[in-house]
């Protein structure tokens, strides 16, 4: 049964605010763009009879707003930067036992937000897409415009070196003598 427009936003319009402010850094440009984006699908319902023909509407909405924000860059509106959420990190962290373990926690997912923000923009989005908004290499490929085995081949490098750069912090605190823990990773494949 085909889905209505009035449903569509219903279902992704949190996630869909999530990303852009993600891209925008800004809650309001987040909303206008997002406004945008639903305005596109509800034309495209309105010039067709539904959104019947739009093979993945979560896919579509998805690389609408991503153009939408890239528009806003390239008009030198703002800067693109992908942020990440300390929330979208939780699954990183191992819980931890006794008195310390939230300091070692938030410890952990500032390093593992430090290590995702110094990847290139791309590959930021790509980690971002895939562990926080839990989309498919088939759903971020028809997003950013590239093919499902590129996706995966980004994410792996990028995970890689994310797995290297928390490496590399280990190594640097059992040097000093401080108690770390190398945050696990979820959410790598499909």
């Amino acid at each position: 049964m085909p889905e209505s427009s009035a449903d569509i936003i219903k279902d992704h319009e949190d996630a869909l605010l999530r990303y852009a402010s993600r891209l925008l850094g800004a809650s309001e440009d987040a909303r206008d763009v997002v406004q945008e984006a639903f305005l596109r699908l509800l034309k495209r319902d309105h010039a067709t009879g539904g959104v019947d023909s739009i093979e993945n509407t979560r896919a579509w909405l998805y690389k609408v707003v991503r153009n939408l924000c890239h528009d806003r860059f390239r008009s030198g509106e703002r800067k693109c930067e992908v942020a990440v959420e300390p929330e979208a990190l939780a699954g990183f962290a191992d819980s931890a036992a006794g008195p310390d373990a939230e300091l070692a926690e938030k410890e952990e997912m500032r390093v593992v937000r430090e290590a995702i923000n110094q990847l290139d923009p791309r590959s930021r989005e790509i980690v971002v897409l895939k562990l926080e908004h839990e989309r498919s290499y088939k759903e971020i490929a028809a997003i950013m415009e590239l093919t499902p085995t590129n996706v995966g081949f980004i994410l792996h490098k990028a995970m890689k070196k994310l797995t290297e750069t928390l490496q590399t912090y280990e190594n640097r605190d059992s040097k000093t003598g401080k108690q770390t823990r190398t945050p696990s990773r979820k959410g790598g494949g499909e």
